[in-house]
């Protein structure tokens, strides 16, 4: 935005109003001293000559005088031919008057009118008693009749035009003395002289000219156009309204206007504009109605303007002698328009009026759109850039590039306000009240499943935004109820972060994450855009579903395909295909259970590990049992650390490994776990295997040890619930000391039964020592 020099349609009513004001402040000391009626002369009046003298008066004053050198008369006529003729022209107090010379001139007495063939001058405005010299305006043509009796003079002939600061010409021109009229009949030129040293002068062309002092009215009516150096402006018709001789009002018909400077192009439209100026003679408000349009175009930007209605208001600078724009208010389908493209290489160079200007390449075009029923627009003082621009009325903002990767975004609120900072750029953007934003970009995908061309839908009630000097958003914060969409991705949280920079979104307070196959809450929530990554901090809860076609068979696994996966965590971190678990973290489905300070899970290899006091629960294998009422008891098993490995269904644990089911205890270096999925879904253990130090404790109802078993390894079958121990040798011992030994044990455990197996090689034997010590 510029000051009013920059707006071309104010220019036309600024000149218009100054060269109104020079020409008819020359014209009349004030509005009120001219010649209202020239009757025809009464019978109380006399004509008299002296030198030839004719002159017309009444009882109260003189009203008009014809003074000629010399004159001839025929008898057989009532014409005078006249030469050196003056004619004077007064007004009602007699005290100014208006001049008419002519070197030659026929007057008819008989219809009191003077024609003058050759040149006249024409002067307005003189004082009949001169206190101090003062500029006049004064008019030249030929062909001039003029009407004594009416104070009329007309000619069709070309006419000049002079007046205090500049002149002016037209074809044909009709003047009414009496009834303070003017009209420049055709062809109407009017200059002004430089207002300054080294500025150019102001033309203004016209088809009609008319001024109507008692109404203080002038009108240019048909192609109105102003020139002042490389600034022009056009209208069909134009109306200047005075007050006590100075522009008040100035109403223009299809005005446009354009300016060329060496780096800028500014071009007005308008159906109807209205200035209105101040007494010092400068604009304080313009109105501008019906398909307003504004641009304005330099090297490296471009802005437009729009709306039904636009008005501008002005500080005025009486001491510096200029209006100063301050405010702007556009309404109905109103918009404002920045597009930002710097200079490239496939820049073109075109014609614009009489200059060239540079055509930027639009592929690196950055556009920035706001479009409302009412948005208001203030300066900043008595600069020439913009404070801040605010919608009064629900509104869209429209930001879109065209370069690969840039965000392009369409927002929607109820209000918004756009900050600016040096050179207009926009620094911070705020929207309130029903915020929906709609986000593309163009991104590389880093999994398949991405889909690029899906938008990101986002809401909330408020939303601020920060921007680069390039014009880019930066941050963009939405807060009170956000949530988000992004193809089958969907988000909600009281408040986010989206970091332009960094590709981050960030979700504070009740968080969540979910889509069709998993779900994610957290007090944060951190996503990456163009990838899956999601992290997630404090109180983590999740649900995850593996995605598996109908009928299609149950996979062996720790957990199944037909139930989601539950999970809680401090904190989570979900990234190409890898679910991590940190911090008390615990997973769950149905029966079975992981427990552990770490939890991953490599969904493409397949693969769980847990490290760091893992804790497990496991649904055994179908018990042989008579009570089909009763549940079979869970199995648990703890570890240091654990490792599944979902393609072989092994889970191995190791680090001070423990089985726990029922009064069983199996503890060893590292148990191997087998799982295996039913028919129903549901996922149990088969067989477990331990290995190193085997130590088994079976409990009585007592919690008493009622066997203990030792080994260096051990098998346990959950279905038939035996188990194996071997060693060299593997021993059980009972509680009351009897002890037994060979190279494999088997232990069942329903039956309180061993068999013993020595393979040949020891003696197998048992026997009660004398002293119940444990190894």
């Amino acid at each position: 935005m510029k000051k009013v020099r920059l707006l071309l349609l104010l220019s036309v009513g600024l000149v218009l109003a100054v060269v109104a004001y020079d020409f008819w402040s020359s014209r009349r000391p004030t509005t009120e001293e001219h010649i209202r009626n020239l009757k025809v002369i009464p019978s109380e009046l006399v004509s008299q000559a002296s030198r030839w003298h004719w002159s017309q008066s009444s009882a109260e004053r003189e009203k008009i005088e014809i003074f000629a050198d010399s004159f001839r008369q025929s008898t057989k006529t009532h014409l005078f031919e006249l030469e050196g003729v003056e004619l004077r022209l007064f007004n009602k107090n007699g005290k100014h008057y208006d001049q008419v010379i002519s070197n030659a001139a026929r007057f008819d007495s008989q219809t009191e009118t003077l024609y003058s063939e050759g040149e006249v001058t024409l002067s307005l405005g003189l004082e009949l008693t001169p206190r101090q010299p003062k500029s006049t305006t004064k008019i030249y043509s030929s062909g001039v009749t003029l009407e004594a009796r009416t104070g009329v003079c007309t000619t069709d002939r070309p006419t000049t035009y002079e007046f205090n600061g500049g002149s002016g010409r037209s074809v044909g021109a009709f003047y009414d003395s009496a009834n303070g009229y003017l009209r420049m009949n055709s062809n109407v030129y009017l200059r002004r002289d430089p207002l300054a040293l080294g500025s150019p002068p102001i033309e203004i062309f016209a088809q009609e000219l008319h001024y109507r002092e008692p109404a203080q009215l002038v009108d240019l009516i048909g192609n109105v156009r102003l020139k002042e150096g490389n600034r022009e402006a056009n209208a069909t018709d134009a109306n200047i309204y005075l007050q006590h001789g100075r522009v008040h009002r100035v109403e223009l018909t299809q005005p446009q206007g354009l300016e060329q400077q060496a780096e800028r192009v500014v071009h007005l439209k308008a159906a109807q504009a209205t200035l209105w100026y101040t007494p010092g003679k400068l604009l304080e408000k313009v109105v501008a109605r019906n398909s307003t349009r504004l641009s304005s175009i330099d090297n490296e930007s471009t802005v437009n303007a729009w709306g039904e209605s636009l008005e501008l208001l002005y500080d005025t600078l009486q001491k510096e002698g200029e209006s100063v724009l301050s405010k702007v208010d556009m309404r109905e389908n109103a918009g404002i328009e920045t597009i930002s493209t710097p200079a490239t290489e496939t820049d073109k160079r075109i014609t614009v009026g009489n200059s060239m200007k540079t055509v930027q390449d639009d592929h690196n075009q950055r556009v920035h759109r706001v479009q409302s029923e009412w948005i208001h627009l203030t300066m900043r003082s008595r600069k020439q850039e913009i404070e801040f621009i605010e919608t009064l009325a629900p509104g869209t903002l429209e930001m879109t590039a065209n370069t690969t990767g840039q965000w392009q975004r369409r927002m929607t609120a109820r209000r918004m306000r756009m900050h600016y900072g040096s050179k207009n750029h926009m620094e911070t953007l705020l929207a309130l009240g029903d915020v929906k934003v709609i986000s593309t970009a163009s991104q590389i995908r880093e999994s398949p499943d991405l889909q690029e061309d899906e938008p990101l839908l986002s809401w909330s009630q408020n939303l601020e935004v920060k921007f680069s000097d390039s014009g880019e958003a930066t941050k963009i914060k939405q807060w009170e109820d956000f949530r988000f969409r992004k193809a089958t991705r969907e988000g909600s949280a009281a408040q986010a972060d989206f970091d332009m920079e960094l590709g981050q979104i960030q979700l504070s307070d009740q968080a969540r994450v979910w889509d069709r196959t998993s779900s994610v809450h957290a007090d944060t929530i951190l996503l990456e855009e163009g990838t899956e990554r999601l992290e997630a901090h404090g109180n983590v809860s999740s649900t995850h579903q593996r995605n598996v076609k109908i009928n299609q068979e149950t996979s062996q696994g720790f957990f199944t395909s037909t139930d989601p996966i539950l999970a809680t965590s401090e904190n989570f971190l979900s990234e190409k295909g890898i679910l991590h678990y940190e911090g008390l973290a615990r997973l769950w489905q149905r029966e079975n259970r992981v427990e552990a300070h770490n939890i991953i899970i490599d969904q493409n290899a397949k693969q769980l590990n847990a490290r760091g006091n893992v804790r497990t629960t496991i649904r055994p294998g179908d018990t042989e049992t008579n009570d089909i009422t009763s549940e079979p008891s869970l199995i648990q098993v703890n570890a240091e650390s654990l490792s599944y490995d979902e393609e072989t269904g092994k889970a191995t644990y190791q680090k001070q490994a423990e089985l726990i089911r029922d009064n069983l205890t199996v503890l060893s270096d590292e148990i191997e776990g087998v799982l295996d999925g039913t028919v129903s879904g549901a996922l149990e253990l088969q067989i477990a295997f331990a290995r190193g130090g085997v130590r088994i404790v079976r409990t009585s109802g007592m919690n008493k040890n009622e066997r203990q078993g030792f080994g260096t390894t051990a098998q346990y079958n959950p279905t038939e619930n035996w188990i194996e121990l071997t060693g060299l040798p593997a021993r059980l011992r009972s509680e009351d000391g009897r002890e037994t030994r060979g190279d494999r044990l088997v232990y069942h455990l329903d039956q309180d039964r061993i068999l013993v197996d020595g393979k040949g090689h020891q003696r197998t034997y048992s026997y009660r020592p004398k002293s119940r010590q444990t190894p």
